[in-house]
């Protein structure tokens, strides 16, 4: 699709829809940011570990974090099986991250 069709769909966008749109690309470009800011926090923490010899790895730990995320998502309604698999990534994510 080019610029000019782009154009053209969006002036054919039920009404608010584009509103929408907008906010959801805000709220994507905050769910980067805060990962960002996420893996910030991990390395400064693998930082921590690694100066007194710890194991940079908790698997105690992250099942903490999984089962809060949980327990948040069934407070707030959320499909919990998809919460627990994003939070299990966000952690690979981390681990990677070392």
């Amino acid at each position: 699709m080019n610029s000019q069709d782009e154009d053209s769909a969006q002036r054919q966008l039920p009404a608010g829809l584009r509103e929408i749109r907008s906010e959801i690309d805000q709220i994507d470009a905050e769910i980067v940011r805060l990962l960002s800011v996420r893996l910030s926090a991990v390395m400064r923490a693998f930082q921590i570990k690694r100066a007194a010899g710890l194991a940079l790895l908790d698997p105690d730990r992250e099942e903490q974090i999984v089962d809060h995320a949980v327990e948040r998502a069934t407070e707030l309604e959320l499909p919990k099986k998809q919460v627990r698999k994003i939070f299990r990534q966000i952690l690979r994510i981390s681990a990677k991250a070392r």
